[in-house]
């Protein structure tokens, strides 16, 4: 019998510390902040964290499709259908995931209210960091899985120890100081740097551009959809249902501008037999050829 121990190792270490990285992020930071700011602060952070953790309920559901699409181009060495592949995802994300993050980061201190009531007030804050840390992590795609499916092993293991040396590192620093708030920060930062650092591999060790610039406007309006409902929530103090109301116009205004680069005909092609999506997401070509068929 032959035991392939290098190559099960070669596959599942990646899986393992990823593992890792993640206990550290939601374990090791409540484990810190119990020792540090008490119970008090562990449920300040414990409270709003799953709602900041949504914004990454998107990038997972699209796994499902991009890991084995990748693969298969992968296998055949289709370098320019790779590099399309994985920015069409990653503005499709970006894009879909947009109304959580208007909702929990522009939002987050009213909806903090709502949800948990006034004694949890300090949360919104925390709410509004791991908002931004997660989409901002599910924002540029699938970049550490791609990383993966290239074979470039070593290079994710070594972005996973950095990630738990950040993140140990951050937490010992800042929850003492700043309580929850500090855990937030931690957590934040760290997702930030992991994914910058696993986005710069796809540079190093694949043949995917860096940033692809007939996206900029996606990113921008996104950008600038997010500054204005949160310029205009702390400058108004709207009604939690006024400020859902604009989160909704927001997010179809984004959805409209940029449905070109979506290119729904030939992403999701079935879609384009709901009426509502036809009027939103579908450019004059598709309408057309959809019309003709």
């Amino acid at each position: 019998m032959k035991f392939p121990v290098r190559e099960i190792f070669g596959f599942s270490l990646p899986l393992l510390t990823a593992n890792f990285v993640y206990l550290m992020r939601h374990q090791l930071v409540v484990v810190l902040l119990e020792y540090f700011g008490g119970s008090v602060n562990v449920a300040s952070f414990r409270a709003v964290h799953p709602v900041g953790d949504l914004n990454t309920v998107v990038i997972q559901s699209f796994a499902f499709l991009f890991m084995p699409m990748m693969a298969r181009m992968f296998a055949r060495e289709d370098k320019k259908a790779i590099d399309d592949l994985y920015w069409q995802s990653a503005v499709w994300i970006a894009i879909i995931s947009f109304p959580i993050f208007l909702v929990t980061f522009s939002l987050a201190q009213p909806l903090t209210l709502l949800l948990f009531g006034e004694q949890y007030a300090q949360s919104g804050s925390v709410m509004a960091v791991l908002a931004f840390g997660y989409y901002f992590n599910a924002a540029l795609g699938f970049n550490a899985d791609t990383l993966r499916v290239y074979g470039k092993l070593y290079y994710t293991i070594a972005i996973d120890f950095i990630a738990m040396f950040v993140i140990l590192g951050l937490s010992l620093a800042l929850i003492p100081r700043y309580g929850a708030l500090g855990a937030a920060l931690a957590t934040c930062v760290t997702l930030v740097i992991y994914n910058l650092l696993n986005h710069i591999g796809l540079k190093i060790a694949t043949s995917i551009n860096l940033f692809e610039w007939h996206y900029v406007k996606v990113y921008l309006s996104i950008g600038l959809g997010t500054l204005a409902l949160t310029v205009f929530q702390k400058a108004v103090s709207p009604p939690i249902y006024v400020g859902l109301v604009l989160a909704g116009l927001i997010s179809l205004v984004v959805l409209f501008i940029n449905r070109n680069v979506l290119n729904i005909e030939q992403t999701f092609p079935e879609l384009l037999r709901f009426r509502l999506v036809r009027l939103l997401l579908a450019t004059q070509a598709g309408t057309k050829q959809n019309h003709d068929e």
